[in-house]
């Protein structure tokens, strides 16, 4: 089995450079509760259930600060709602839709800084 490191991101059907190892993604399925209900004499049962509300997904990757980057940071956050990424790892191929920048980037004036994207939008398509 291999693990995961290093895969493709796509967005908008531009393949896109980032900082290596900074992908970090939530497929949106939502959060569990799980509650108990009493059977009577000390014994209980659980209630699962999905916060439908906490059921969007998660995508954030680092670019390194460039013209070329900062250009396409602002293009997706100006495309609220209705941008696509499709990642691509060894075993997988994803894809988020309508997705939106919901962090304000900061780009600093530094050769090492990097600028962080982070998205949110509907739960993964496989």
């Amino acid at each position: 089995m291999l693990g995961l490191v290093d895969g493709q991101v796509i967005i908008n059907n531009q393949n896109i450079a980032l900082v290596p190892n900074s992908v970090e993604r939530r497929y949106g399925r939502g959060e569990t509760t799980v509650a108990t209900q009493s059977l009577g004499a000390g014994n209980v049962d659980t209630v699962h259930s999905v916060d439908n509300t906490t059921a969007k997904s998660y995508f954030k990757f680092s670019m390194k600060v460039t013209q070329e980057n900062i250009d396409a940071v602002d293009a997706w956050k100006l495309n609220l709602g209705a941008n696509v990424i499709r990642y691509i790892g060894t075993d997988s191929n994803e894809i988020y839709e309508q997705m939106s920048v919901i962090n304000d980037p900061t780009y600093p004036d530094s050769n090492d800084a990097v600028i962080e994207v982070e998205f949110e939008g509907n739960p993964l398509i496989k």
